[in-house]
């Protein structure tokens, strides 16, 4: 209910609606933060619980709610005044800031994957960055021109170098640490000893 109603029905960027307010304290606070903070909670709540397909389904509600509100407080930067519907249209500088704040997101969720070593934060960071990729390709080729074309191809392109260069030294490590199995060590490259 709450992603239908909040994402669809009472959404202002299809409603037009006024969100009041200033850039963080506004209705979209309502609409999507706290709700994702609820749903985050639930998912930890669930998981502890070992509820693992209502956990995973709660943060997975979480994430996207969050990643709303985000997206979002762009459009309020670029669209100051209270209203913020899709009528009003998409500036140049805010698709290259909503490109730039997925990827800073993307990249804060994949260091979190990294130290806390959970797969679903690495898989949620990665579907990010693959999406930041296909609207780079689809979206940013068509709608930026002059700088802001290039500034986006160079920002993805220095981002996934350096996701590749992470990945592999993370790896790495991984392979080389030894993980206990019945008694004897094994390798996650696949040695006995």
């Amino acid at each position: 209910m709450v992603l239908i109603g909040h994402v669809v029905l009472f959404n202002p960027l299809l409603t037009n609606d006024s969100i009041g307010g200033g850039f963080v304290f506004n209705m979209l606070l309502l609409l999507h933060a706290l709700p994702a903070l609820f749903l985050y909670v639930l998912g930890r709540l669930a998981l502890a619980r070992r509820q693992e397909n209502m956990g995973i389904i709660a943060m997975g509600g979480a994430a996207f709610l969050f990643f709303m509100w985000i997206s979002e407080l762009v459009r309020v930067f670029f669209h100051p005044g209270g209203h913020i519907g899709l009528r009003l249209g998409v500036q140049q500088g805010e698709l290259y800031a909503y490109s730039l704040v997925w990827l800073i997101c993307a990249v804060g969720l994949l260091a979190a994957a990294s130290m806390l070593k959970n797969g679903l934060l690495r898989a949620a960071g990665m579907a990010l960055v693959a999406l930041v990729a296909g609207k780079v390709f689809i979206i940013d080729m068509a709608g930026l021109h002059g700088i802001l074309r290039a500034l986006s191809f160079i920002g993805l392109g220095i981002v996934l170098m350096g996701i590749g260069w992470a990945y592999q030294r993370v790896f790495a490590q991984d392979r080389d640490t030894p993980e206990e199995t019945g008694g004897e060590t094994v390798r996650k490259g696949g040695g006995r000893e």
